[in-house]
C-alpha cells in the first residue's frame, strides 16, 4: 500500500473546500518541524501557528490532559480563544493536527472552520485500500488516490460494475 502523507491530505482537504490559509494545531514537533507544514505551503497555503508561548502551552494541553483523558471547560474555552486569535491574523480554518484534538474542540464551538486530519487521513487510507483492491485502472504501478466519485466519473461507472 502506498504511503498517504497525513500533510497531502489535509492540505487537499484544505483546498477543496476553498481555503488559502489556514492555523495548524498539534504537538509542538506538528507545529513546529517542517514534515507537515512544507505540504501544506507546497499545496499554497498560507500555514499560520500559534505564538511560541500558545504552542507550549497545546503541547503541554495535549501531553498532560487529552493524553491521559483530562478535559477542562477551562482548557476548551482557551483552545477556542486560541483559534479565535489564529483568525484575528488571517487564518480562514484551523487544520486540528493532533488526534486528541477533536475530542476538545467541536465544530459547533469553533470560531473557523475545522479541517479534523484524524477523519482525513482515515477516509484517504480506506479510499486508497479500496483502490488498491479492485485494482489500478490507470495501468501505473501505483495507485491513484481519488477523494470524490463526483470528480472521477469513469471510477463510478467501474465502481458500478464492480
Amino acid at each position: 500500500m502506498p504511503l498517504i502523507h497525513i500533510g497531502q491530505c489535509s492540505a487537499e482537504a484544505a483546498k477543496r473546500r476553498g481555503f488559502t490559509s489556514a492555523a495548524l494545531l498539534g504537538t509542538r514537533f506538528t507545529m513546529e518541524e517542517d514534515f507537515y507544514t512544507s505540504r501544506l505551503q507546497a499545496a499554497g497555503l498560507k500555514v499560520l501557528l500559534p505564538s511560541p508561548e500558545e504552542r507550549q502551552w497545546l503541547d503541554n494541553l495535549i501531553f498532560q490532559d487529552l493524553c491521559a483523558g483530562v478535559f477542562r471547560s477551562e482548557a476548551r474555552a482557551e483552545a477556542v480563544g486560541l483559534i479565535g486569535r489564529l483568525g484575528d491574523r488571517g487564518a480562514e480554518a484551523v487544520i486540528l493536527g493532533c488526534t486528541e484534538l477533536p475530542l476538545i474542540i467541536s465544530p459547533d464551538e469553533s470560531p473557523l472552520p475545522l479541517i479534523d486530519t484524524t477523519r482525513i487521513h482515515a477516509a484517504a487510507a480506506v479510499e486508497s485500500s479500496r483502490w488498491n483492491f479492485y485494482g489500478n485502472l490507470s495501468g501505473e504501478e501505483y495507485p491513484v488516490l481519488i477523494h470524490s466519485f463526483r470528480a472521477a466519473p469513469a471510477v463510478r461507472a467501474w465502481w458500478r460494475v464492480s
